[in-house]
Formats: C-alpha cells, structure tokens, sequence
C-alpha cells in the first residue's frame, strides 16, 4: 500500500481532503457524507466519481474470502439526544415530542435528501438518488458490519499514541502481532481510567 501513497502521508496534520480537492492526489477514501460536500462545492473544477473498495481476492491475501467488505454501519449523521437541562427545565415531553417530528420519515426525508451527504437509517426514508445505488448494495447484498471501536472514541493521549503504532506497523517497524499488543494495551490502559473517571461497576 505504502508506494501508491502520498509522499507525506505518515506527517502529522497531512489533510487528505483538501489534497484530493487540489488534484495532489487520485484516490481519497471516506464515506457517503462526502459525496453531497463535494457536488455542493463551486470550486471542484475536475470530474470524480466514486467507486466501492475493490474486493480482495484469496490471490491477494491469504487472510482473504473472496467477498466484498461490508461497510461499516453505525450512526454517523445527524444524532439527537437530550441533555439533562432538559429535565431540570421541565420540558422533556416538549423535547421528545420534537425528536418525533424530525426523525419521523416524511420530515427527516426532506432534511436528509436535501442535504444529500448520508445514506438514511430510517425506514421509510427514500435516499438522495446519487446513493440509492450503494444503499441498495448494503440493504439487499452486502449488509453492515459490526460497529469497530473508532479512535475518536477514546482518550487523545491512547489515541495518539495508537495512531503512530499504526505507522510503525505500516512502514514495517514492528510486526503485527507486535501492533496488536501495543494496541490492545493502550485499549485496555484507557478502559481502567474511563472505569475509575465514572465510577463505573463493570462486575
């Protein structure tokens, strides 16, 4: 993988969309939410389309089967929840009586269509027509898979840390089982303090 990369790729702070915006590089990966920024931007002067990871083959890796990745599901528009102002103010049945309006399908139709950067995860909801495709994909073949621990998720001093592991392991510094320990220890060091930090009972 290392070769097709961009030359500042393991630098810290490398902006890989505002790359791909000024043509510095072919291919950027992200996902559905990119597709309505970029038809909205005045200033995307080149042709793009996109395309699904391609499928590796068991010629490829021998870790592989032969099937195209499914895509990693989750919430990742628009979320809604109540703070606890909410209840202190008295206003709870008014502020789920408002999460019921814009979530039921023929309104958070309207929003997500409009803004055409997310697949819909509401049923009912119809998709922004340049992603009835990909959805259509996920819901009838491919399905989702399981939600994966996201780095944003955990505290920025592990965080940080299991960002340059990973660019040890991809410039062949240390072995993956090598990584995974690392990794897996850093994982580990952040759920003793996110235990002890909320008092959490996890017997």
């Amino acid at each position: 993988m290392i070769p097709y990369l961009a030359p500042d790729w393991a630098a810290e702070g490398a902006d890989f969309n505002r790359k791909f915006l000024q043509k510095d590089v072919a291919v950027y990966e992200d996902g559905s939410w990119r597709f309505g920024y970029l038809k909205a931007d005045p200033l995307v002067d080149f042709e793009w389309s996109t395309f699904y990871a391609p499928t590796i083959t068991e010629a490829d890796s021998p870790f592989a089967i032969g099937e195209a990745a499914p895509p990693i599901g989750g919430a990742t528009a628009a979320q809604w929840a109540m703070a606890t102002k909410t209840e202190r103010d008295g206003i709870v049945p008014l502020a789920v009586d408002f999460l019921r309006y814009v979530t039921a399908p023929q309104n958070a139709g309207r929003m997500i269509a409009e803004t055409g950067t997310f697949l819909p995860n509401i049923k009912g909801v119809d998709v922004n027509p340049d992603l009835r495709e990909p959805l259509r994909a996920i819901t009838e073949g491919l399905g989702e898979a399981g939600m994966v621990t996201y780095p944003d998720k955990i505290g920025t001093e592990q965080r940080e840390k299991i960002d340059a592991i990973w660019t040890d392991f991809k410039l062949d510094v240390v072995s993956q089982e090598q990584a995974a320990e690392q990794i897996n220890e850093l994982l580990l060091e952040y759920a003793d303090e996110a235990i002890e930090k909320n008092g959490w009972d996890c017997g």
